[in-house]
């Protein structure tokens, strides 16, 4: 059996997440009201890799910009598909949509993830 360092492993972890999960409310008569978001875990010590985006698309106003990547984190922590991350690592801030079930490893956990809608 392979022993794991997590302090070691922790020193590659230089950012820090906050995860948000969709919520739906429900008005005064039963009906679906307001979205919003529930934080679930604030503060996770994480890594943030992007990968090449392609070029920005062109549009009448601002360009738009995409960017896909993995998040790396601790296995600790129960990430569901669909939730929202934001992630601020070398003084940068990324708002970012998950992208399925994260793959969970012995000692980390990676999910892919998608760079939600910004503008250049």
């Amino acid at each position: 059996m392979v022993d794991i360092d997590m302090s070691a492993l922790a020193l590659v972890y230089d950012g820090r997440c906050t995860v948000l999960q969709e919520t739906n409310g429900e008005g005064d008569c039963g009906w679906l009201a307001e979205r919003g978001q529930q934080e679930m875990w604030r503060d996770i010590p994480c890594h943030l890799v992007l990968t090449q985006a392609p070029p920005a698309a062109a549009t009448a106003g601002a360009a738009e910009l995409a960017a896909r990547g993995k998040l790396f984190l601790a296995a600790d922590y129960a990430i569901p598909a669909g939730a929202s991350v934001i992630v601020r690592q070398r003084g940068r801030e990324y708002r970012l949509g998950l992208a399925g079930l994260p793959q969970v490893f012995a000692a980390h956990q990676e999910i892919a993830v998608s760079l939600l809608s910004e503008r250049a």
